[in-house]
């Protein structure tokens, strides 16, 4: 499968599902639009402008509870734009919010403290560093108990595999 040749019939999947139901399944067509939009390259299309106004608008239409949503606009609005500290200050956001106020939401929400976190200490890989900002988030960390998520990690943290890793993995 070639990514870069999926791209439109997966944007159009999207702009197709958006038209039919925005609200399905906690207005994931909005985010997943926005996330379309954001991470493509520039060269490609790739408008992170657009996507933030996307996914703000899913984050305002879930009336800020689904907190995977934050962490999408930290992971490519905020990278793409080279924004730290909107990037700090959503993460941030996450990890501080309460998620016993939206009990539906609660495992997913747990799910985005932990990616939070996890991101947020990659900072510095993201972003130059920031002569203001304190060298470290210790204090965030104190209530991380560092485990993986139950499926093992992040997906979208984990780099995609490269032709050479795919050929190694079929050998096996």
């Amino acid at each position: 499968m070639n990514a870069i040749a999926d791209l439109a019939f997966v944007q159009a999947m999207s702009e197709r599902v958006l038209a039919i139901n925005e609200a399905y399944f906690d207005y994931a067509p909005v985010a997943l639009h926005g996330g379309l939009i954001g991470s493509r390259p520039a060269a490609l299309g790739g408008q992170p402008d657009q996507a933030r106004i996307e996914i703000e608008r899913a984050i305002q239409l879930t009336q800020r509870h689904n907190m995977m949503y934050l962490v999408t606009e930290a992971q490519i609005v905020a990278v793409a734009l080279q924004d730290r500290a909107l990037y700090r200050s959503l993460l941030e956001e996450v990890i501080h919010f309460d998620v016993d106020t939206v009990p539906d939401a609660r495992l997913q929400n747990i799910i985005a403290q932990r990616r939070a976190h996890r991101w947020l200490s990659r900072i510095d890989e993201f972003f130059d560093a920031d002569p203001n900002e304190a060298a470290s988030s210790d204090d965030d960390d104190e209530d991380y108990d560092g485990e993986e998520d139950e499926d093992g990690g992040d997906a979208a943290a984990t780099p995609a595999a490269t032709p050479a890793a795919t050929t190694t993995e079929a050998a096996h």
